[in-house]
């Protein structure tokens, strides 16, 4: 909650109001967006600088959580652990078209929608993509390799990555 507070009042406030007002200024009108940005505008407009300041309160103690409890400093190795986690979606697909999502073997994406809005739970491994930007943490991707897949899109068998990403704790001048 706190991540989306945090980027849909920043969006509104330094690109969505900005945007519309000039807009209107200009065309006496008030623009049309796509519906997800549309969407966010309409969020991010709603929300309060005193929300803004509470979801920062909520990302510097996780911040400080992730620190103190999940990557820890080390005075060898600067970090006593790696956070890793299948950075895509474990083989299967996602589309961007809401409805294929729904198709047997496709695979619920964060970006597409919220997991566990259709009735299903969310794991906590749904939520790990935002470890890294929550945390300040520096992430790397590493390709493993491809599967293949049937494209309700393309009608034809096409092949998706798998991946996994590697966080650990920053590391900077005098850090370790």
């Amino acid at each position: 909650h706190a991540s989306n507070t945090l980027a849909e009042y920043r969006s509104w406030v330094s690109v969505g109001k900005p945007l519309v007002e000039a807009y209107k200024d200009k065309f006496n009108s008030t623009p049309t967006f796509d519906p997800r940005p549309s969407a966010m505008f309409a969020r991010g407009a709603k929300l309060t600088s005193k929300d803004f300041l509470d979801a920062q309160s909520v990302l510097h103690a996780f911040r400080e959580s992730v620190a103190s409890d999940l990557l820890k400093p080390d005075i060898k190795s600067c970090s006593d652990a790696l956070f890793m986690y299948d950075a895509s979606t474990g083989g299967r697909p996602s589309y961007r078209v809401e409805e294929f999502n729904k198709i047997e073997g496709a695979a619920q994406a964060l970006l597409a929608g919220p997991v566990g809005g259709d009735g299903s739970t969310a794991k906590m491994s749904d939520y790990f993509t935002y470890v890294a930007s929550m945390a300040g943490l520096p992430e790397v991707t590493i390709p493993l390799g491809q599967v293949g897949y049937y494209s309700h899109v393309s009608r034809e068998w096409e092949m998706l990555p798998v991946a996994v990403q590697v966080r650990s704790l920053p590391i900077g001048d005098g850090a370790c």
